[in-house]
């Protein structure tokens, strides 16, 4: 064989070997994995998923982590209110129950917690940094929360707790009760007064009237109460609030009571309380 001819041979094998070989993901985890693959041709394709065998979603058929793993058991909730508290003292006190099987107690238990709130805000305060917080394993769970200026005002309702996530649950701060008082009428005799109370509203109120002693009476939606044989007195109050049987429905998820101070009773006169005006 000559030179020239073998020159030309090998330069043919160079070009021979070089431009054989096979294109092909090359990443043994990747799904289109091709084994005999010499070049990787950069389009390997993956099951997407948590591969961390503690977490809570983790997935086996999984061969690439997307960063989802949830490591926590529980979620969180924080309770806050829009208020305001009136004086350095208030607070809202929050209870939380759950009925949850116990087969060691031989039936339904039911878990209770309870937190405080002495603070409100303009707006959702977030759960970074949130000093009440309510953090438990998943589920729905029931609350009712009360004031500590006001016996009369509260909240109640449910709320969900998710795994891994931090939701908020606003105690809405209701403007006070609109309503007018007057004196209206005599009916004359001493220690004969009355109060006369027209509810506009569709919702049920209580009016407690107090002085040396107390007298009450729960005006239902739409109605008329009186309270009678009130004596004559220049310092009577008089408390309106809605009916803490119906507190956190309606148009009232909470409320706050007004009180009405320095009414004057003498001589059977007639105090007329219109709620709704």
């Amino acid at each position: 064989m000559s030179f020239l001819k073998l020159f030309f041979s090998e330069i043919l094998l160079s070009f021979t070997v070089t431009s054989c070989n096979t294109l092909g993901c090359m990443d043994e985890t990747a799904e289109n994995y091709k084994a005999n693959a010499t070049e990787d041709n950069g389009e390997c394709v993956y099951i997407n998923g948590c591969t961390d065998e503690n977490a809570l979603n983790y997935n086996e058929d999984a061969t690439k982590d997307d960063g989802t793993c949830q490591l926590d058991t529980t979620g969180s909730v924080i309770f806050w209110t829009d208020g305001p508290f009136m004086g350095g003292t208030s607070s809202i006190k929050v209870d939380i129950t759950k009925e949850v099987a116990s087969s060691a107690l031989g039936g339904a238990a039911e878990f209770k917690e309870s937190l405080e709130i002495r603070e409100y805000h303009g707006e959702s305060p977030g759960c970074s940094g949130f000093k009440q917080i309510f953090k438990a394993a998943p589920g729905t769970y029931k609350y009712t929360a009360s004031s500590s200026t006001y016996f009369d005002e509260g909240w109640e309702g449910e709320f969900t707790v998710a795994l891994g996530q931090c939701k908020n649950k606003l105690l809405k701060h209701v403007p006070k009760i609109k309503y007018t008082g007057t004196y209206d009428s005599y009916k004359g005799g001493s220690d004969n007064n009355e109060i006369y109370i027209v509810n506009k509203y569709s919702y049920e109120y209580r009016v407690y009237a107090f002085t040396i002693a107390g007298y009450d009476v729960s005006v239902k939606g739409n109605s008329t109460a009186r309270i009678r044989n009130l004596s004559d007195n220049g310092d009577w109050k008089i408390r309106i609030s809605k009916n803490s049987k119906e507190r956190g429905t309606g148009n009232c998820e909470g409320f706050s009571a007004d009180l009405i101070t320095g009414v004057n009773f003498q001589s059977g006169l007639v105090y007329k309380i219109v709620i709704g005006e």
